[in-house]
């Protein structure tokens, strides 16, 4: 895929959490087994965005992500720290 395509493919799958989210009792687990690389703006559209849109805390309490490898993981707190420090900038 391109990376226009890692984008699209992250945006439509956060507004599909954003969907489920409020009928949801528990944590929403995103679990990235086999998936070993991943596009920064893939992370970003998904992770990056609800962060923001939702805030870190509340986000961190209803999105839990599950067999992601470290690399991934540091990428991924990346792109929330620079979405969720936006607006201080």
């Amino acid at each position: 895929l391109l990376v226009h395509d890692f984008y699209w493919a992250g945006q439509r799958l956060r507004k599909k959490i954003e969907n489920i989210l409020p009928d949801m009792e528990n944590a929403l687990i995103l679990d990235f087994e086999g998936v070993s690389n991943a596009a920064s703006s893939f992370l970003d559209e998904l992770l990056g965005r609800l962060a923001f849109s939702l805030g870190e805390e509340k986000f961190r309490s209803m999105i839990k992500v599950k067999s992601i490898s470290k690399d991934l993981l540091a990428m991924a707190e990346v792109v929330i720290h620079q979405r969720c420090n936006e607006d201080k900038n």
